[in-house]
């Protein structure tokens, strides 16, 4: 699964971020789902690119209103998904991006060296009250 940034996507769709910003929020408002980040921030699928062309296509073309091709863009993408029969999968570790992978990689062992300490500490509150 390809992860685009807000940049790329404005790029893309030739619009401010403003304005892509104000139309995920339409799309999140009617129930489109966007992954989330850091602070909220939105990383972009394909499927999500689709969906804002045609959003755009929507409103600059056939002169609908962003809460008229926010409904249309929620029911095509969500009928292709029971269409398809498939739901959305958790993402698997290796399509991560590396920044993201090395950051869990990280957490994971402090976490492991948190749980040696803990051990450690434990046998030495054992031994202290074995000697009391």
């Amino acid at each position: 699964m390809n992860l685009y940034q807000t940049k790329d996507v404005c790029r893309l769709l030739e619009v401010a971020d403003s304005t892509l910003r104000k139309w995920c929020i339409e799309l999140e408002g009617n129930g489109y789902n966007f992954y989330k980040g850091i602070k909220d921030s939105r990383a972009f699928t394909d499927q999500d690119i689709k969906a804002l062309l045609r959003f755009k296509d929507l409103i600059k073309v056939k002169k609908r209103t962003k809460e008229q091709a926010a409904k249309i863009v929620v029911n095509e993408f969500r009928r292709k998904e029971e269409n398809e029969g498939t739901t959305p999968a958790p993402m698997d570790t290796d399509q991560l991006p590396e920044t993201i992978q090395t950051f869990m990689k990280e957490v994971l062992d402090r976490l492991e060296k948190q749980e040696k300490s803990i051990e450690v500490l434990t046998k030495m509150i054992e031994e202290k009250l074995k000697r009391d």
